[in-house]
């Protein structure tokens, strides 16, 4: 008996990986051998093997991650979108839609992935500051400055914090020029 005690108690036993999964590191094994036409069809396989909707994210996030490193962007789109069809709260998969959309110039697309990564998670900052950038790059001054603003209401770190200001600064002095050309 002290010998048993010695030992601790017992760990519980891993449990055995899903057919999803077993597809999906079968995939990775291909991805490191360079072999992308293999992994694509295992994480493919991976996909229509998913017993159910959690599985079937998860591989489609792993194809869709395994495309935007190949540089395969209107198919990482086609999955990423996909993946929000099937679980409309995957945050991350938004935000990740949202950037592969305007990557594709696609800005009415990206635009609406970022607000809705924002509206399911106002206080993570991530996809707030993609859609500030959007923003910007559309010369949407006005409603940059707002998610601006918006992200310093947030726990934000230091580096952060300091970027959101200069941004901020950059704003206003962008926005005052546009007043002195318009004569407003």
């Amino acid at each position: 008996m002290v010998a048993a005690l010695a030992c601790g108690p017992k760990r519980p036993a891993k449990p055995e990986p899903s057919a999803v999964d077993r597809r999906i590191e079968a995939a990775q094994a291909h991805e490191r051998s360079r072999r992308y036409d293999l992994a694509e069809a295992e994480y493919r396989a991976a996909i229509a093997a998913a017993p159910t909707t959690a599985e079937r994210s998860k591989a489609r996030r792993a194809l869709a991650s395994a495309l935007i490193f190949w540089g395969k962007y209107r198919a990482a789109e086609a999955t990423l979108s996909r993946l929000v069809a099937d679980s409309p709260a995957r945050v991350g998969a938004w935000h990740d839609l949202g950037m592969l959309r305007a990557k594709l110039g696609d800005r009415a697309g990206a635009e609406t992935a970022l607000r809705q990564s924002v509206s399911l998670a106002p206080r993570d900052p991530r996809s707030r500051i993609s859609l500030a950038a959007l923003l910007v790059n559309q010369r949407r001054f006005l409603e940059a400055e707002a998610e601006y603003r918006a992200l310093l209401d947030l726990e934000l770190p230091d580096k952060i914090r300091k970027a959101v200001n200069k941004a901020l600064r950059l704003l206003d002095r962008q926005l005052e020029l546009d007043a002195a050309a318009t004569g407003r």
